[in-house]
């Protein structure tokens, strides 16, 4: 808040200052909410006419000038455009925008003195305030680990041009919800979020309805998406459906968001959620959130350990004063109070103070024992996740509730504590054993099936995508798990109340995942509870056969069980009396009242729950 109002604040200045002076005055690159802002100023009343620029048409960051409408000289924007090359061509590597972003801002700048960087091949161009170009053509040398060369751009037609790719599709109406969801091929219910979130813009102005009608020619932009030109439309089907034509897209700077995902807490910001594409972010981030110079322990098992340890190791130690790393071995039988011991004993001997900070790097397993071990240790140290699996990218990374087992009994001991930040390589995604990736889907049909109908028809018509490990698919799919989840959490961050419905499948799933002695994964046991609670639901008349069906056919299109062996019925049943769910001797089980919605109920009777049961048990 302090942020917008000392930008507020510096635009109206800039504006008298123009009409006072008689002269151009000119702000640095803004963002779209930050443009949307200027938007929002009735600036004209100060005498002055405002304009953007970003270097290029259609630029998405742009500055605004400001001059006085009777103003009679010529003048230019301060703006350069710089090219970046490789040295060596033969040796460079792939980059993406990312990596010429972190680059440039590796250097010391804020994210002002940049505009644009557009990327084509191996040859980026980005825009800068005119008194920064000397800086970035002595500094700029390195790419991640490729050596480049930076050259100021005077001939504009040396430039890339804007590529254009058209999509073709009908919808029953032009809405903003609609056109976003058939350009990016997502389901309209997804799309809502961005719109609701802040993220859409249609020629540079925020719009939060979902059923603003675009005019042709209006350029949209969705943060984290990229961004199109609504071409209108080109004839009516005979059912009475708009045919779009094209869609012309301008330029999309990565299929990560480029706007993190804030977690709020009574309706102020809490943490944020970064969603990436590889580790090489990550210091920036610690800047970013103000948290460099600080002692940093690394906690990993043994598996994640051995992939990703030392890459993140390397990139911490950029902005930490230190960093060290606890391993332990891997598996969830691990996840106790010996471990945490285990823990608390080597922060002990490497002297780890209240400033330190603990970065959970892994699973489900990881990121829960790390977040205890925070909450306990010193009675509370930061820490950040750093989730690896699709498990905790879509669920126990996000909301702050943290745990152990005991003596088998599912996250038995544990603590609410928020972690600082969440820092997503969605790229770890694509090394999961598929066992492991199913797991995580267990977690992703129950999101869906809890509030959101249209993303769960989405997770069972994308399954082709997701399965080849479609990085775009995969980024929507978990960036909209992490949205639900995180309005939750903002609403009941205790859970009190709604927050149980996250625990939809989870009553049976966790009594069958300690009697399987934790043989099957957690997402898989989440899945089979998936099963039963369908089941139960069905024979209430909450759910219909095909909505059943439906469920089933979901969680095998995954890889999911349907069916465990081995287990007696009736066991099952006394376990989940004795889930720490349990209120008052009543079970706080998770009804679905058809596909997308859900209830918290007391009532469920031992007969109903032994039927739904018997329906996994072979």
């Amino acid at each position: 808040m302090e942020k917008d109002e000392f930008l507020l604040k510096r635009i109206r200045e800039l504006a008298k200052l123009s009409y006072q002076r008689d002269i151009v005055t000119f702000s640095d690159f803004l963002n779209l909410n930050e443009q949307n802002m200027v938007h929002s100023q009735k600036l004209q009343e100060l005498g002055v006419i405002v304009e953007f620029y970003g270097g290029y048409e259609n630029a998405e960051r742009q500055m605004v000038a400001f001059h006085p409408d009777a103003l009679m000289f010529q003048w230019e924007y301060p703006v350069d455009c710089i090219r970046i090359t490789p040295k060596a061509l033969k040796f460079s590597e792939e980059l993406t925008h990312r990596d010429y972003l972190g680059a440039i801002l590796n250097l010391g700048v804020d994210r002002s003195v940049v505009g644009d960087i557009l990327v084509d091949g191996n040859t980026a161009w980005f825009f800068c305030l005119s008194k920064m170009t000397g800086f970035f053509l002595e500094n700029l040398c390195r790419v991640r680990h490729t050596t480049v060369l930076a050259e100021k751009v005077e001939d504009p037609g040396l430039m890339p041009k804007a590529h254009f790719q058209e999509i073709q599709g009908t919808c029953s109406s032009v809405r903003l919800d609609t056109l976003i969801a058939l350009a990016f091929g997502a389901s309209r219910s997804s799309m809502v979020s961005y719109i609701e979130g802040g993220l859409v813009f249609v020629n540079g102005k925020l719009i939060t309805s979902n059923g603003h009608e675009p005019k042709e020619g209006d350029i949209i932009s969705v943060r984290g998406k990229g961004r199109f030109i609504y071409d209108g439309i080109a004839r009516q089907t005979k059912k009475g459906r708009n045919s779009i034509i094209r869609f012309a897209s301008i330029y999309n700077g990565g299929i990560m968001a480029e706007e993190k995902l804030l977690v709020k807490r009574n309706g102020d910001f809490h943490y944020p959620i970064y969603f990436e594409e590889d580790f090489s972010n990550l210091s920036q981030v610690l800047k970013d959130e103000q948290m460099e110079g600080r002692r940093i322990c690394v906690v990993a098992d043994s598996n994640t350990a051995a992939l990703y340890g030392e890459a993140v190791q390397k990139e911490l130690s950029m902005v930490a004063a230190e960093v060290l790393m606890f391993v332990f071995s891997a598996g969830e039988p691990n996840k106790n109070l010996d471990t945490v011991k285990d823990l608390y004993r080597f922060l002990i001997q490497h002297e780890i103070d209240r400033t330190g900070i603990l970065a959970a790097l892994g699973g489900g397993v990881t990121g829960d024992l790390t977040g205890f071990g925070a909450a306990t240790y010193l009675r509370g140290i930061d820490f950040i996740q750093i989730p690896t699996t699709l498990l905790a990218q879509v669920d126990s990374s996000v909301g702050g509730k943290t745990g152990v087992d005991f003596e088998q009994y599912k996250n038995m001991v544990g603590a609410f504590h928020q972690p600082r930040l969440v820092y997503m390589n969605l790229s770890t995604l694509k090394t999961l054993p598929p066992r492991e990736f199913s797991c995580g889907m267990g977690e992703v049909i129950k999101t869906g099936l809890i509030c959101d109908k249209e993303f769960f028809q989405y997770v069972q018509n994308c399954q082709p995508k997701v399965s080849q490990m479609d990085l775009a698919v995969l980024a929507s799919m978990v960036r909209r798990c992490c949205t639900i989840k995180a309005g939750v959490v903002e609403r009941d961050p205790r859970e009190k109340g709604e927050r149980a419905l996250l625990n939809l499948g989870h009553t049976i799933g966790h009594a069958v995942e300690k009697l399987k002695d934790f043989q099957l994964l957690h997402g898989q046991c989440v899945g089979l509870g998936l099963i039963a609670a369908g089941y139960i639901s069905m024979q209430r008349g909450l759910l219909t056969v095909s909505e059943y069906e439906q469920v089933c056919s979901c969680c095998a299109s995954y890889g999911l069980p349907l069916t465990v062996s081995g287990l007696d019925p009736e066991e099952v049943l006394s376990a989940t009396k004795k889930d720490k769910k349990m209120e008052r001797g009543h079970i706080k089980f998770i009804f679905m009242d058809g596909l997308g919605k859900t209830f918290i109920s007391t009532d469920l009777t031992d007969e109903e729950m032994l039927a739904g049961i018997r329906e996994i048990c072979v």
